[in-house]
């Protein structure tokens, strides 16, 4: 089995066991604080933590993971997998629709594969290194590409500042202070973010404290649909780092430009 193709399998069987048995259900809302991130975990979190851990495990058992909602393992074959079991668990636990299921794998600092599920929103994201980036929805299959805007002004971004963090709401607020001619938008959920941005919906995303498993799948997504991702303060994009600006590539110097100090730190 392909690597693409057990994220794929095992993004679906996690989603179906969420939607049946999780989302808007008591058990659903039981939250509690967690670790790294600070920010809350639900018994399906945990779930869906337990079923794509144990589907790595078992298909590629020298492969490495890391994951929001348990500890990571090292890599003995040199691939690792980068996992948010729910991103938007906030939206999860009070039975909105914006949450998903992100798998990522890489070598080294590359990501070569990754899978966005958003189960309440039938929709579904895939891409591998080299080969585009997809969204599978109710209307089919359709190859994603960014958009083509070219001015701030007229461009929609997302912003994200982490999670009860006073001095990141502060930076959050610079940088919006500098790009003050945007839309914007906060969905609660990155990835779904980035899908936007890899579909031409929105154009940009930016957050210096985003974690790995935040924006390793959507990187890729965006990355072939031909936008440009780099790590926070870089000029290149380093999966196993914090941070990162996304945007339809156009927009990403522009952007740079127009932070610039803020940009570093």
């Amino acid at each position: 089995m392909e690597r693409i193709t057990l994220a794929k399998h095992i993004a679906k069987e996690v989603g179906t066991e969420l939607l049946s048995n999780y989302w808007r259900k008591q058990k659903g809302n039981t939250t509690g604080k967690k670790g790294i991130s600070h920010g809350w975990v639900t018994q399906g979190d945990l779930k869906s933590d337990a079923m794509i851990v144990k589907a790595i495990k078992q298909a590629f058992p020298r492969d490495g993971i890391i994951s929001e909602e348990s500890d990571s393992t090292k890599t003995e074959s040199g691939i690792i997998w980068i996992i948010d079991p729910i991103d938007g668990t906030t939206n999860f636990s009070r039975g909105g629709y914006n949450w998903s299921i992100a798998i990522a794998y890489i070598t080294k600092d590359d990501v070569q594969g990754c899978v966005i599920y958003a189960p309440a929103l039938n929709l579904f994201y895939y891409a591998e290194k080299g080969k585009g980036a997809y969204e599978e929805s109710m209307h089919g299959t359709t190859k994603l590409d960014v958009s083509t805007k070219d001015t701030i002004e007229n461009a929609i971004a997302h912003f994200n500042a982490g999670f009860e963090d006073k001095p990141n709401h502060e930076i959050l607020k610079n940088n919006m202070d500098k790009l003050w001619q945007f839309r914007y938008r906060m969905e609660e959920s990155a990835q779904l973010e980035f899908a936007k941005i890899a579909a031409g919906v929105s154009d940009y995303y930016l957050s210096h404290a985003e974690l790995p498993w935040d924006h390793a799948a959507g990187a890729l997504l965006i990355q072939e649909a031909g936008g440009k991702v780099t790590t926070w303060g870089k000029d290149i994009y380093i999966p196993t780092e914090n941070g990162i600006l996304a945007t339809n590539k156009h927009l990403h110097q522009k952007i740079i430009k127009t932070l610039g100090d803020l940009y570093a730190r």
